[in-house]
């Protein structure tokens, strides 16, 4: 079983943290429910322990998000929660799965229910699980939607943890504590990546004036925004001068395939066309997508042997893998789902044993300026050479969970 969660959080889960972002229209079809299935926890053992935050070369370590039983949990009647989502897609599938996984050594059922992106129905479902009385929620809402659900969660003293978006300003200040993915930090550490990495790669020194910086992007997803923002960050850092000149963000908002490898290979195309007088290229792409698409233009265009592709998660890449591929597609950010759930979960028992409240809780994470924590989770940079070693660290990582 040593490879068993491995598959199932790396191989087909990984890269739909892309497929979380993409947009779905709203329907007035009925409310979708799921249990989840749970996940099979492997049986290794790891010693090392992080703190969110910390910094961390390779490898998911162990993080204690503060939560542990204080007695057997399955000595008390099992908690009830319910998981509020917009849109059910491969990720929030998977997020249930996982948190289904925890309720199996915390005891507690999760049922997870789908407004299909109709935010009336959204609120209504939040409603209802209130009336049937659950003990807790995981409430996944749109940002135009906030206002509106800390109004009915006050109202009827729902106690819950945001999922996978924090609950901000527009500006930034944080309105509720959570856990996030780094997204600034990943877009940055793909393109410190190449840059340090390039010559190992392509067997070429970099040479800033003659290698150009091409980053995808969906303009209108302010997760995809951050990863751009962190990836020309790191570049500019380095190269000031060719950061003005050699740098072209791209945005598929523009294209009729909106989120699809398609709509990046096309851009990437008229890119590479447009621009002959570079000898090599730096590509991200915020997400997996999108890197499949650029680096199959790079392919198709002669541009392999001198350029890298990165981008943040990639079950295709590490797909590719096993069939062999090693061309300009090198490596992905990752933060795996078992940790962003486990530091969810964490959360939500704090407080529905109300060992902290909203003010407190992780306080000893909470940023300068802020009234409440939000935990930026720690990353790791996985490539060809070191992918196995990775999903090894997640079934270690697995393995000490609530044990």
């Amino acid at each position: 079983m040593k490879k068993a969660l491995a598959v199932l959080l790396a191989l087909v889960l990984l890269s739909a943290l892309v497929a979380c972002k993409k947009g779905s229209d709203e329907t007035d079809d009925p409310p979708e429910e799921h249990t989840g299935s749970p996940a099979p926890a492997p049986t290794q053992q790891q010693d090392n322990t992080a703190g969110p935050g910390s910094s961390q070369a390779f490898g998911v370590k162990y993080i204690d998000f503060g939560y542990a039983p204080t007695e057997d949990p399955f000595s008390r009647p099992a908690y009830d929660f319910a998981h509020i989502i917009m849109m059910h897609e491969p990720f929030t599938q998977l997020m249930v799965d996982m948190y289904v996984f925890f309720g199996s050594k915390l005891n507690y059922t999760i049922t997870s229910y789908s407004s299909y992106r109709n935010a009336d129905l959204f609120i209504s479902l939040i409603e209802s699980a209130a009336e049937q009385g659950v003990d807790g929620m995981i409430i996944d809402a749109d940002f135009g939607l906030q206002d509106r659900v800390f109004e009915i969660t006050r109202e009827l003293g729902v106690v819950y943890m945001p999922g996978l978006a924090p609950c901000t300003t527009i500006d930034g200040k944080f309105l509720r504590p959570s856990a996030t993915l780094d997204d600034y930090g990943m877009g940055r550490g793909c393109v410190d990546y190449m840059l340090d990495n390039y010559a190992n790669h392509t067997g070429a020194t970099f040479a800033a004036d003659d290698i150009g910086l091409i980053t995808v992007g969906y303009g209108a997803n302010k997760s995809y925004n951050a990863r751009r923002d962190g990836a020309v960050a790191a570049y500019r850092t380095r190269y000031p001068r060719q950061a003005n000149t050699n740098c072209f963000n791209l945005d598929t908002a523009t294209e009729p395939t909106l989120l699809t490898a398609e709509a990046a290979y096309g851009m990437v195309t008229e890119t590479l066309a447009a621009n002959g007088h570079f000898k090599g290229w730096l590509v991200f792409g915020v997400s997996a997508d999108f890197a499949d698409g650029a680096s199959r233009a790079l392919e198709d265009m002669g541009h392999s042997d001198a350029s890298l592709v990165t981008c943040v998660a990639a079950d295709k890449l590490a797909e590719r893998w096993s069939a062999g591929y090693d061309s300009c597609w090198v490596a992905y950010a990752d933060t795996p789902p078992i940790q962003w759930a486990h530091a969810t979960i964490s959360g939500l028992m704090l407080l529905v044993e109300g060992i902290a409240n909203l003010e407190n809780l992780w306080q000893q994470y909470k940023d300068a300026g802020q009234d409440y924590t939000v935990i930026m989770l720690p990353f790791s940079i996985v490539n060809k050479a070191n992918y196995d070693d990775y999903i090894e660290s997640i079934d270690m990582y697995t393995s000490r969970l609530f044990t």
